[in-house]
């Protein structure tokens, strides 16, 4: 039984696996307070102007402290990565797609609105192309709501929303910024799955004596 954590990690893809203990590590390190979150996350002038370049990986990385928050987090985020990882050939095919869904958020933080917690919005994004990928698959929320995975961005939209409620008691607080994020993420999302799914059939040579 011990064994559990341990076997379930390692039947994870190789990429996914690193990605997990890298996360683990990360967050752990910042709850037994070696690094604030101030210290982990992405900013331009943090990484560009004063050369704290390993800000890079670590804003992939945090999620937040160790708390049972991050290990459903982490769970939604390996199921979401592990599918990415599989739909590919080679493995470095799929560090090719997260290098590219994290160089667009990375830019977007850096011109656009600031993201902090790169990894958060990567997740937003491997959960849309899930999402539209697998619009039957069936779904549940708490073992008790069921519906397909074509919705899963709206309702997981819906759940960071019920949450925010009772971290800060009014929903009219919540900051117009945190939906410009979180459409971002799906916006973009979006654009990789037309470049690399839509756009490839678009173009492609039509059969001979086939009608246009």
């Amino acid at each position: 039984m011990e064994h559990m954590p341990v076997q379930w990690l390692m039947e994870v893809p190789i990429v996914t696996r690193m990605l997990t203990i890298g996360i683990v590590a990360v967050s752990l390190i910042n709850f037994a307070g070696f690094a604030s979150e101030r210290d982990l996350v992405y900013t331009y002038e943090d990484v560009f102007i004063r050369g704290q370049f390993w800000r890079i990986l670590t804003s992939l990385l945090y999620f937040g402290p160790f708390s049972f928050n991050v290990l459903v987090i982490l769970y939604m985020f390996v199921g979401y990565s592990k599918y990415l990882e599989n739909s590919f050939h080679r493995t470095k095919d799929f560090i090719t797609c997260l290098a590219i869904l994290s160089s667009g958020l990375f830019m977007f933080s850096t011109y656009v609105h600031p993201l902090y917690r790169i990894g958060e919005h990567l997740m937003d994004t491997m959960l849309y192309i899930y999402s539209r990928r697998n619009p039957t698959d069936g779904l549940q929320i708490l073992g008790i709501y069921r519906f397909n995975a074509i919705y899963l961005p709206v309702m997981f939209t819906v759940l960071s929303v019920v949450r925010y409620h009772p971290m800060h008691g009014n929903m009219r607080t919540l900051p117009l910024t945190w939906f410009y994020e979180n459409v971002f993420s799906f916006v973009w999302g979006h654009v990789y799955l037309f470049l690399c799914d839509t756009a490839p059939k678009l173009h492609r040579p039509a059969p001979a004596g086939a009608r246009v």
